[in-house]
């Protein structure tokens, strides 16, 4: 795994000389490592990799030491960091110098409007500027009430061609099969059964509902033959 993690920093370090903004390692590398930022304040992590957080706000901790791990560094403390411009007026970060034991504490403001708001904390370590670990948050507007997604969606193919038939399973948080008594809906619109076909291309989103349980959204994406 370090041979691993030292091969991606130099396939790192070589692609950023083209790549203006560096080389962010975050999605690549976050399944193979913990993930770093925890707290109440956040509800789920998002099939995108977002931390989706309530309107009230709170604290969010990262462990550098996980980050250090995934930039393959040796100083957790020689980090820099920038808040990306829509994020600054509600999104405060302890400095460097107020770190103690690797942990970097982000607290964000209560959102007042009716509108979600978005934000980007970019982390760089200062020996190497250009590889980087992103942290997007998403926060939800006043009033937003949360469900919980205990269910799991998963389809047969995550990409097909036109005409394919996609056949989707549902299972609960014990991980029980309870396809039959759920609801598979592209976008609003609930499907008949737990199977999927099309003749136009395109990524389609699909999510499962039984009752009042959700799940996250998947994608499927449909190519010409």
């Amino acid at each position: 795994m370090k041979k691993f993690f030292a091969l991606l920093a130099v396939v790192a370090s070589i692609f950023a000389v083209s790549c203006e903004g560096g080389f962010d390692l975050s999605d690549l590398l976050r399944p193979y490592l913990p993930d770093p930022v925890v707290g109440e304040a956040i509800l789920e992590v998002d099939e995108d990799g977002n931390y989706i957080v309530g309107p009230e706000g709170g604290e969010l901790n990262v462990d550098l030491s996980v980050v250090q791990q995934y930039l393959e560094m040796d100083l957790v403390s020689q980090f820099m960091f920038e808040i990306s411009e829509e994020g600054k007026d509600w999104i405060y970060i302890s400095s460097i110098e107020e770190i103690t034991n690797g942990t970097l504490i982000i607290d964000v403001d209560a959102n007042t409007t009716d509108q979600k708001r978005y934000a980007d904390i970019v982390l760089r370590p200062v020996e190497n500027e250009f590889l980087n670990y992103t942290i997007s948050l998403v926060q939800m507007p006043a009033g937003y009430v949360h469900v919980e997604k205990t269910l799991t969606l998963k389809a047969d193919k995550s990409s097909v061609k036109v005409n394919d038939v996609v056949t989707f399973t549902v299972t609960n948080k014990s991980g029980e099969d309870v396809t039959s008594a759920s609801t598979i809906y592209l976008n609003d619109e609930a499907l008949e059964g737990n199977t999927f076909q099309t003749d136009k291309s395109g990524s389609y989103q699909f999510h499962a509902a039984m009752g009042e349980e959700l799940s996250k959204s998947i994608t499927v994406k449909v190519t010409k033959k």
